[in-house]
């Protein structure tokens, strides 16, 4: 640029910046930010310091002063710079998405996060220390330099990086998704997750240590070490991983849909939900914790371990399960809807909703704590247990031979009572939602005074259907 220019170009930013823009002794200083979004200055003043961002996105500015100096963040994404003042100094976080940059200057100085994704970026300098963030995802980055260090994540999805050389420490998440990553040094130990998803790798190294999450997701990974431990969610969906190490331990989720595992390993603790939904898996350890949910549906299990033990929901729906062990307890709901289970066992404390729906079961037991609703449709069933007044979800009897419901029943949901042997409604109920009379002997006149429903009561009799606030002919 001609030097006319860049002094039209400086009389501008004067003119526009008033007094929040002043000459010092090193050069020119901003009080507050300085917003150049879309603006067609091409050039800014050496020895310029901004207190607060520097926001240069959609500009025309192709070079960046020296002894430039921003204390909040810099915005540049979209510009054609292509390098960078060796006196840089930003405390806040720099994004240059985008941009035609190839390579960073040694000692840059940044105090946040850098945001390199989708620019032009092929080298980075020896020794780099990012205090924040580093984002070089889908760039043609190629290697990174040997003791690199970013205390947060570093993103190098898509990129062509294809090892971690020595000395890389990242404090977050480590991303090598996408890339042609084919194996990892030994003894690596990631703060945050690691994420290889449909890389290359083939063997995990022993002594890995993952303190977050793991993701194997499409991976050419057999095999996990012994002693593995992942303090997050491991997911192994899609691998040909066919047997887990024993004493595994897994702080999160564990998924292993797509695989070819058969059998889970003794000692097995999963701090998460485990989903074995359609998995030929034919039987559970002894010593299974799982602190989050259990599915189990479209498995071949037809018992469970005596010290099974389910923080969250159990969902058995559909096996051939016969019984469950003595002093069970879940900490979420239960779905045993469709299963050969006869009977329930005494005392069982289940702290969300029981579904048994479709069994074989004629009647709850004594001491039965539900936390949830309570679903006895096309059961045996006819009577709640002594003392049981209290739902704390919906009620549905649907197609079971209830004659008749407790005096002051409370359902804080939906009552469903469909084709019951129920002539009359008790005194006292309470219903939180609808409450559902069709197919049942209730007549009009049968409902009781003190009736509460905080829905729709509907009934079909006589050719009528009875709502909540009147009456409609179908």
């Amino acid at each position: 640029m001609e030097p006319d220019d860049m002094t039209e170009d400086l009389d501008d930013l004067i003119l526009e910046m008033g007094d929040e823009m002043t000459r010092t002794a090193t050069g020119w200083l901003v009080r507050d930010t300085l917003d150049l979004e879309y603006c067609a200055i091409q050039w800014l003043p050496d020895g310029l310091e901004v207190r607060g961002n520097l926001q240069l996105r959609g500009s025309s500015i192709r070079h960046l002063p020296l002894r430039l100096r921003v204390t909040g963040n810099l915005l540049a994404s979209g510009l054609q710079i292509e390098d960078l003042p060796a006196d840089l100094q930003v405390d806040g976080r720099v994004c240059l998405t985008g941009t035609r940059l190839r390579s960073l200057p040694a000692g840059l100085n940044i105090g946040g996060d850098l945001d390199l994704s989708l620019s032009r970026i092929e080298s980075l300098p020896e020794r780099l220390v990012i205090r924040g963030d580093l984002d070089l995802s889908h760039t043609p980055l190629q290697a990174l330099p040997e003791h690199l260090t970013v205390e947060g994540r570093l993103d190098l999805r898509g990129t062509k990086v294809s090892r971690l050389p020595p000395g890389v420490r990242v404090g977050g998440l480590l991303d090598l998704g996408l890339t042609p990553m084919c194996e990892l040094p030994a003894g690596l130990v990631v703060e945050g997750s690691l994420d290889l998803l449909e890389t290359l790798v083939e063997h995990l190294p022993e002594g890995l240590v993952v303190r977050d999450s793991l993701n194997l997701g499409g991976t050419l990974v057999v095999r996990l070490p012994e002693g593995l431990q992942v303090f997050g969610s491991l997911n192994l969906t899609d691998t040909a991983v066919a047997a887990l190490p024993p004493g595994l331990s897994v702080g999160g989720d564990l998924h292993v849909q797509g695989t070819l595992i058969t059998a889970l390993p003794a000692g097995l603790s999963v701090g998460g939900d485990l989903d074995l939904r359609g998995m030929p898996i034919r039987s559970l350890p002894a010593g299974l914790v799982v602190g989050g949910d259990l599915c189990l549906v479209k498995t071949q299990i037809d018992t469970l371990p005596d010290d099974l033990v389910v923080r969250g929901s159990l969902d058995a729906s559909g096996l051939p399960i016969r019984s469950l062990p003595a002093g069970f307890s879940v900490g979420g709901s239960l779905c045993l809807g469709g299963t050969l289970i006869e009977a329930l066992p005494e005392a069982l404390v289940v702290g969300g909703r029981l579904v048994i729906a479709r069994t074989q079961v004629r009647a709850l037991p004594q001491g039965l704590q539900v936390g949830g609703g309570l679903d006895l449709s096309h059961t045996q069933v006819s009577a709640l247990p002594e003392g049981m007044l209290r739902i704390h979800g919906p009620l549905h009897l649907r197609g079971a031979p209830f004659r008749s419901l407790p005096t002051g029943l409370f359902v804080a949901g939906n009552l469903d009572v469909r084709d019951t042997l129920l002539q009359a409604l008790p005194p006292g109920l309470h219903v939180g939602a609808w409450l559902n009379l069709d197919g049942t002997q209730i007549e009009i006149t049968d409902l009781p005074a003190n009736l509460r429903a905080g829905g729709w009561v509907t009934m079909q009799t006589s050719g009528w259907t009875v709502r909540k606030g009147g009456a409609a002919k179908p």
